[in-house]
């Protein structure tokens, strides 16, 4: 007997890609960064330690979805904050991937796109993208989950009254 969903249990195994060694080496797959930190980045980070790192901070990024609600005009409700893009792909997934749908994303891509799909018991389809060997462009945006089944959603408020497939 297992503990896992069946789903989960027939998954593969994640692989890294290439990670190759040495100090000549900038891994961009790994968000690594060829430039030193500005030196405000770096001011700045040493005013948070100097203040305390005995308290989490606040976990809605409260101060910060305001600030961006400012700029970019619409309402800091509709701004979410996370840990990193893993994290938002995940909340992203988990709220709008059913089981039995299709997660069509592009390749090459971010290989954590199927990763998500196969936890939520869906499918992908892969869209080539490499130069010279696709014929059509790529109409359908980076991550894009399709309906098998003739259900409606909502679109998504932050869109302008447009669904998420319009978006993509």
């Amino acid at each position: 007997m297992s503990y896992f969903r069946p789903n989960i249990i027939a998954m593969t195994g994640y692989v890294p890609g290439e990670q190759p060694r040495g100090e000549k080496f900038i891994k961009l797959n790994t968000n690594e960064n060829p430039f030193q930190c500005s030196p405000k980045v770096k001011a700045a980070i040493g005013r948070v330690v100097q203040a305390g790192l005995q308290k989490y901070p606040d976990p809605m990024a409260t101060a910060f979805r305001i600030a961006a609600g400012n700029i970019y005009g619409i309402d800091p409700d509709w701004i979410l904050c996370g840990n990193g893009s893993d994290e938002i792909l995940t909340i992203i997934t988990r709220a709008f991937v059913d089981s039995g749908d299709i997660v069509r994303y592009a390749s090459p891509g971010y290989i954590l796109y199927r990763t998500l799909a196969e936890i939520q018991g869906a499918t992908t389809d892969v869209v080539n993208c490499l130069l010279g060997e696709s014929q059509q462009p790529f109409r359908h945006g980076a991550f894009a989950s399709t309906r098998r089944r003739n259900r409606r959603r909502s679109p998504l408020p932050a869109s302008g009254g447009r669904g998420v497939r319009r978006l993509c």
